[in-house]
């Protein structure tokens, strides 16, 4: 499981939930829609969890980041041990990776050319596989096709 803190200054610190994932969308952390948002990001002022403002909050556990959409991500982060927000800047493992630009309620990478709208952050063994077959690999895999590349040609 991760765990969801919230921290403060002065180093106060609440847990604020545990799931096996998170779902960050825009300037939103929330687990199943109908749960409502554990988070919610307020311009330059930070994160609000149960009516208090924070300054951020840290996803503890072995985790990974999913990036992009969850169905056809982007990219798949190694083992983390920790998952921050400190403001509008996402970390993994405390290095700087994404900040969030809350007019376009997106998240830019670091690198030229790299943003998110959404993103999530899973127990590191939630997906079983990491890549994603390619086109030719599903259809050499289906049954009843021939693999002989003459068989092709005719």
């Amino acid at each position: 499981m991760i765990r969801l803190t919230m921290v403060g200054p002065q180093a106060s610190a609440i847990v604020a939930a545990t799931s096996a994932y998170f779902r960050v969308t825009g300037g939103v952390v929330w687990v199943r829609p109908e749960d409502g948002p554990v988070a919610t990001y307020e311009e330059e002022e930070g994160w609000r969890h149960n009516g208090v403002l924070w300054p951020g909050m840290r996803f503890e556990g072995q985790c990974r980041l999913i990036l992009g959409l969850p169905r056809d991500p982007t990219s798949i982060s190694e083992v983390l041990q920790s998952v921050s927000i400190g403001g509008r800047v996402l970390r993994a493992n405390a290095i700087p990776i994404a900040v969030y630009d809350d007019k376009a309620q997106t998240w830019r990478g670091v690198t030229a050319g790299s943003w998110w709208p959404a993103f999530r952050i899973e127990v590191a063994d939630l997906r079983k596989s990491l890549t994603k077959p390619t086109l030719l690999g599903d259809v050499l895999q289906l049954p009843n096709r021939r693999k002989d590349p003459q068989a092709v040609r005719r």
